[in-house]
């Protein structure tokens, strides 16, 4: 199955398109409002770091991002540390960040749906040969269920990086009447294309993993809020199994199945 071409089909049809129409008046009218302006930062600590079906280790990281939105664009910079020294022998500076990632999404919707394309360079400048992997992404949700549905991707701009999607539902409640405290739950299921998992030992296209979790979070004013959250993944292909048991495929400590939690701090303006 070509998975590229699936969500290419997925995604067809989505665009955006707006329009700002304004009358002449013979008196003075208040200005009307311009794109809107924001920015947002935050930093987490977590047990371990899991993404698109790797595990790219089981020691605690500190990630931190920022960044700042304009008229749908969303401009922003992530970053992991390794704040243990275990297992780091192959990084050329135990002490600088493992990944840097500045990404450029633009967010928008048509009705109950939302849609999201973007562009990121992943960059790991504290491995003995640093490279950089530019990445395109793509999501599709759907908001007019009790449940929320959405379809991602992300696909590497260079063709051996391959693909990974993810289906992915999720749920949002209110715990308090001030709306401070609330839950977010979700589960995934992801599928890759061979070029994709041949980088984790298998020479073909199929399910990667299964993914779900919670996070509780508390807004303690409008600009601030703290969360504690989550996940557990599991490998669901057996040949992808029997790859990371025998230490073929790109794992942290060749285990089938992770829990990770983590708590963290974030401030938007």
């Amino acid at each position: 199955m070509n998975v590229s071409k699936y969500l290419a089909f997925a995604a067809a049809g989505i665009f955006a398109g707006s329009a700002i129409a304004q009358e002449a008046a013979p008196v003075a009218e208040p200005a009307s409002e311009g794109p809107s302006v924001g920015a947002y930062a935050g930093t987490v600590l977590k047990n371990g770091y899991l993404s698109n079906g790797y595990v790219f280790t089981d020691n605690a990281v500190l990630q931190s991002y920022a960044g700042v939105t304009f008229a749908g664009f969303d401009l922003n910079i992530w970053n992991s540390w390794d704040v243990s020294n275990k297992h780091r022998t192959h990084f050329a500076d135990p002490d600088a960040a493992n990944e840097i990632d500045y990404e450029l999404d633009y967010y928008g919707d048509i009705g109950d749906f939302d849609y999201m394309l973007g562009v990121a360079a992943w960059v790991y400048p504290n491995t003995d040969d640093s490279f950089d992997e530019w990445v395109g992404k793509v999501a599709v949700g759907y908001n007019g269920w009790v449940v929320r549905p959405e379809l991602n991707a992300r696909f590497g701009l260079e063709s051996q990086q391959g693909c990974y999607g993810q289906f992915k539902l999720s749920k949002g409640f209110t715990l308090t009447d001030d709306e401070k405290l609330s839950l977010n739950v979700y589960g995934l299921v992801a599928y890759a294309s061979k070029s994709y998992r041949k980088g984790k030992g298998v020479d073909d296209d199929g399910f990667v993993d299964a993914e779900f979790g919670g996070e509780l979070g508390y807004a303690i004013c409008d600009n601030f809020s703290v969360c504690v959250g989550c996940q557990f993944s599991a490998i669901l292909d057996n040949d992808l199994r029997d790859a990371i048991e025998n230490g073929d495929a790109f794992m942290a400590d060749g285990d089938k199945e992770h829990f990770m939690y983590y708590a963290g701090v974030s401030a938007s303006f």
